[in-house]
């Protein structure tokens, strides 16, 4: 987050700046602490829907694609990103 900024601001510019993609994030799907050996961060998931942008990876991004719900299951995410996917889709009713 920079100075002054909300969580939700802060969640749509990190979007657009690792992404390219512009959504209409609006639900918090859970927030979570991770240590790691150069030093703690705090991973906010929301959830929405893309409105804008076409997905490529920025530097600080490993890999980046669309996947169908049903192939979620073999990709590896970061820790208890899974379970704010599956909070996500339960506020979107998938």
């Amino acid at each position: 987050m920079e100075p002054g900024e909300t969580l939700l601001a802060a969640a749509h510019r990190e979007l657009l700046e690792e992404t390219g993609i512009k959504a209409d994030l609006k639900k918090l799907s859970g927030v979570y602490n991770l240590a790691l050996p150069d030093g703690t961060y705090l991973i906010a998931c929301y959830t929405g829907r893309w409105k804008s942008g076409k997905a490529m990876a920025s530097d600080d991004v490993m890999a980046l694609r669309w996947a169908l719900p049903s192939e979620l299951e073999d990709l590896t995410f970061t820790p208890n990103v899974r379970d704010a996917i599956e909070r996500a889709k339960l506020l979107l009713k998938l």
